[in-house]
């Protein structure tokens, strides 16, 4: 629900709100009629409501809080690193600022707190894009309510599918893969699959892909799995695995992803894109940007020459553009001539 604040006919504030009733466990209710901070009245509850709110601009993006403090009710002057206010019948000092810290009823809400967030947070992320912006922390500090809540959020995360992900399902924590690079888009999606189990999961389970923004959060909040430049020096290294059989096509995207990918990088990298195998030859095997050639009809007219010289496969260098062309040149792809083939294959050679 979307609640709007008004005065005198205007719009204040916009806030998203959810509030959800949680049983009271016999664990807790057993713990509670030892706990001399907990009021009788409390101790004879079937039930806690938490509540929750967050605030939204004027198109109802939302605005993560600034350390927001705990309501009961009335604000408190209690904060717990959270960008998004929570409200329950907290257990306060004499003054109603200060939540009790050593206190079986607030460590109990304090457990509640992650696993009811996420829940409403799995309806959220379907509807607000930015819902990623408002995550539950961990807590800096290592009190009774910072561990009662701790565990929970770890729990909660391992158990709860809040995280949307790019193809619309929601999926946990633990599902999620962020691809910072693009390499998704670089190769077939099976080979991305096997890449990926076999080098980053290191396992069989699923996974899905979010947005870059949603793993950015997820990955500076919790950890995330996530495919980095890293990764590029194992595919050069395994090119064979990887790269071998694919299509023109494919080929293709590969190399203007490459193109692009290296644009940012340093000189080392192109270094090692140059000696790496990415192109194909003419028999289906991969050939290094150094050592190869441009097809054309040198070869066909000095049989003998170019014999051994390792040249792209045909079909395929039809499809370069003059930008990928450029690109292929300076990682040390030529065109054939005598003087290039002397000095790449025959002396080589020798």
């Amino acid at each position: 629900d979307v609640l709007t604040l008004s005065m005198n006919g205007e719009s204040q504030s916009s806030w998203l709100i959810y509030s959800t009733e949680v049983p009271l466990t016999p664990e807790i209710k057993e713990a509670l009629v030892h706990d001399s901070k907990t009021p009788t009245k409390l101790k004879d509850s079937e039930s806690v409501e938490i509540s929750f709110a967050i605030a939204l601009d004027k198109d109802k993006n939302i605005i993560p809080l600034n350390d927001a403090v705990m309501y009961t009710y009335l604000p408190t002057s209690f904060s717990f690193g959270l960008n998004f206010i929570v409200n329950a019948n907290f257990i306060t000092d004499a003054g109603r600022q200060q939540i009790v810290k050593d206190c079986a009823w607030n460590e109990f809400i304090f457990a509640q707190i992650p696993r009811s967030y996420l829940n409403w947070m799995k309806f959220l992320a379907k509807k607000y894009p930015d819902w990623y912006k408002v995550l539950p922390p961990f807590p800096t500090s290592d009190d009774e309510l910072a561990v009662a809540y701790s565990t929970a959020l770890k729990d909660a995360l391992d158990t709860i599918p809040f995280i949307k992900a790019v193809d619309g399902d929601m999926v946990l924590l633990q599902e999620a893969l962020t691809d910072h690079i693009g390499l998704h888009s670089a190769i077939p999606p099976k080979i991305f699959d096997t890449f990926v189990h076999a080098n980053i999961l290191k396992g069989t389970r699923p996974f899905s892909l979010v947005s870059s923004e949603v793993g950015q959060a997820l990955q500076k909040m919790y950890g995330l799995a996530n495919v980095a430049i890293e990764h590029v020096h194992m595919i050069l290294e395994k090119t064979n695995e990887y790269l071998k059989g694919l299509t023109d096509e494919e080929t293709l995207a590969f190399l203007r992803w490459f193109r692009d990918l290296s644009q940012d990088l340093n000189n080392d990298f192109k270094r090692s894109v140059s000696y790496a195998n990415i192109l194909p030859d003419e028999d289906s095997g991969l050939i290094a940007p150094m050592e190869s050639f441009f097809p054309s009809e040198y070869s066909d007219e000095n049989p003998d020459i170019s014999a051994d010289a390792k040249i792209i496969r045909k079909s395929l260098a039809e499809k370069f553009s003059d930008e990928l062309i450029d690109w292929l040149k300076e990682l040390g792809v030529q065109e054939m001539s005598n003087l290039s083939v002397i000095e790449k294959v025959l002396c080589e050679c020798n």
